[in-house]
Formats: C-alpha cells, structure tokens, sequence
C-alpha cells in the first residue's frame, strides 16, 4: 500500500470551518500517510470514543500550521489530538482549545512518538485528570527530545497543565522563557504559563546563569 500525501489550505483573506457535529473525529492518519493542514481553518465538535478526538495519528505524519481545534473530546486520550505509534506531529501557531479527555491530554496527548514539535501555539481551557493541556506519555526509542517552544498555556484544568514521562526540550527565547521539565514525569507544571518569568541579565540569554525573577 502506498502512503498518500494530503494538504489542505485555506484562500488567503478567507476561513474554513470544518464543524464535526458531535458525530465523529475529524482526521485519521496512519499507515505512513502525511495529512497538513495550513491557513486560517478551524476544527470544532469532533468527538471518539477512544483517543483523539478531532485528530488521530497512528503510525503517520500531521503538520498543522496557524489552525485552530476546538470544543473536541475523547473518551480515552487526546481529547483534541493523540499521535501515537511511531508518529511525527508538528503544531506552528495551532490554537487547541476547549477539549476534553476522559483519560490523559486534555489538549493533546503522544505516546511512543517519533517526533513531537510544537511552536509558537497556545493551550486554553482544556480538561483531562492528568495532562490537561499536554500528556506526553512515552517516545519511540528512535526518536528526536520533544521540542515546545514559545507556547502558552491558560485556564487548562486537570491535576497538572503538561506531564511528560519522556524528555521534552524547553527552548528559551527572549520573553518565551519556558518552564524546565527533564522528562521524567515529576517535574510536570500546573497552572498557567502565559510569558516570560525571567529576566536574562546582559550576556546571559539563553540559560539559566544569573537569571533574575
């Protein structure tokens, strides 16, 4: 079986809305296909009754670049995205917010995933026991630290804001200091983080020498 490639993109100036209705998720992908969404197009009321309940992959690739998840749920895990199996996730300038997961990763969950990249995103009023916003639960042993940099996190509720029990990397860019997790589960935040935390004194940019709250 060959491993299909599909890219949808709003009009520049105009929006998309692909409302669900309640009656299912909006994508599955899996077998080694690619699914990229890109543009001002936004993704409300998908539901499953196991994990992701707008987006699902399993074993593929999803980019998602300026678009928007909303009010989704699942039964299990991910209420608005699980990447899952082996595969590769990218979120740039993605907004997840008002979804629901009757386990783990209200906003989003990755479990044994080859590659977890989130940019310049936002997690709002998402709802799981554990991992409100993010559950990072495991990576596959051949794949890249986890990379969430620039993104915020507000009114998310659950037990903790964003668990992981794999390494996640917290890039620190100037007024985007990010909240340092090793990835060993207990060092999880709660709460939300909307900016930066500290100032980085004359020459020390970037780590975490002389930094001053």
């Amino acid at each position: 079986r060959t491993p299909i490639e599909v890219s949808i993109r709003s009009s520049p100036g105009s929006t998309a809305i692909m409302n669900a209705e309640g009656i299912s998720r909006h994508f599955f992908v899996s077998g080694g296909c690619r699914l990229t969404l890109e543009g001002d197009i936004t993704l409300i009321n998908g539901t499953a009754d196991g994990d992701g309940g707008s987006l699902l992959i399993e074993d593929g690739e999803a980019v998602l670049r300026g678009v928007t998840i909303s009010n989704s749920s699942a039964g299990g895990d991910g209420g608005g995205i699980a990447s899952k199996q082996g595969s590769r996730l990218g979120l740039e300038a993605v907004t997840v917010s008002g979804c629901k997961a009757g386990n783990s990763g209200g906003g989003l969950f990755a479990e044994l995933s080859q590659s977890l990249v989130i940019r310049d995103s936002a997690f709002e009023r998402n709802e799981a026991g554990k991992g409100a916003a993010i559950e990072y639960a495991s990576q596959d042993t051949d794949s890249e630290t986890a990379l969430i940099v620039g993104t915020t996190f507000e009114g998310n509720v659950g037990e903790t804001t964003v668990s992981s029990n794999a390494p996640i990397s917290w890039i620190c860019e100037r007024g985007q200091y990010m909240p340092p997790t090793s990835g060993d589960g207990e060092d999880a935040f709660s709460g939300d983080f909307t900016g930066c935390l500290k100032e980085c004194a004359a020459g020390f940019f970037g780590n975490e020498t002389d930094l001053q709250s």
